[in-house]
């Protein structure tokens, strides 16, 4: 009985928090040509990208305002000024007010998306192409199944890219970074943590040169790439794939490296 009190108590003050908050919906299409690049930024919130098979945008919007606020006053914009590019945004007057914009977009496969960026929320991204530049400054990014290239930062929480192509940098201040390395590289890639655990998949046919050091932690690699691997200690280890055409760095302050087979 008493647990049962407990529970109630705590559905109790749930029910109230949301109750205190202010929703509305904003969606809409957006009428585009084959050559469009598409961004897309939200002051705060979630952020959905995926393909759909009509031959416009598609973009829904959840806006939400804390206790005594307005969710009219989110706005969601979209500025079709700019030749080949639509900018979608959702802001609002004062950054530091307790609002919130969470979109999901839905992208023809023919456009390309260009940038993705949120100070604070999740960035799922799945199945769409582009040359794509995606930002968060709280909150964790996923990638699957991009065709394209992809430039990736985030300040706190993980990021997740899987089966996508051409990585060309990924930075984490504090967060794990897990990542395969699918495709042709491009000539560069650069991957690097200050804090949190480096888990890589490549393919033993790609044709790379992997550096990999940590400053504080240890970089494990598979048994798979023994007979290419050159170890100069536990913290530092080159990799060399075929002729070592694409050079790939990655680095670690506070944690681990590992390099594993992409099956």
């Amino acid at each position: 009985m008493k647990r049962l009190f407990v529970i109630l108590i705590v559905l109790s003050v749930f029910a109230d928090v949301y109750a205190k908050r202010d929703y509305s919906e904003e969606k809409g299409l957006i009428a585009v040509s084959d050559s469009t690049k598409v961004e897309i930024s939200v002051m705060k919130g979630d952020i959905l990208v995926t393909p759909t098979s009509r031959d416009s945008i598609f973009f829904y919007c959840i806006k939400s305002a804390g206790d005594g606020l307005s969710a009219d006053d989110v706005s969601v914009e979209v500025d079709t000024t700019h030749s080949n590019i639509v900018r979608i945004s959702c802001s609002w007057k004062n950054p530091d007010d307790d609002y919130r914009g969470d979109i999901e977009v839905l992208l023809p496969l023919r456009i390309f998306l260009s940038r993705v960026f949120t100070t604070s929320g999740k960035i799922n991204i799945d199945g769409v192409k582009g040359e794509c530049s995606v930002e968060c400054f709280e909150g964790d990014i996923n990638i699957k199944r991009f065709d394209g290239s992809l430039d990736i930062f985030n300040m706190h929480g993980n990021i997740n890219v899987a089966d996508s192509r051409m990585i060309r940098k990924i930075e984490n201040l504090e967060g794990n970074i897990t990542a395969d390395l699918r495709g042709e590289s491009s000539d560069s890639v650069f991957i690097k943590t200050a804090g949190g655990k480096i888990s890589l998949r490549i393919s033993g046919a790609s044709n790379a040169s992997i550096f990999m050091e940590t400053k504080n932690g240890k970089v494990t690699v598979s048994d798979y790439f023994s007979d290419r691997t050159v170890s100069e200690n536990e913290c530092v280890k080159r990799v060399t794939l075929n002729a070592g055409k694409s050079r790939i760095e990655v680095r670690n302050i506070e944690g681990d490296i590992e390099l594993k087979p992409l099956n």
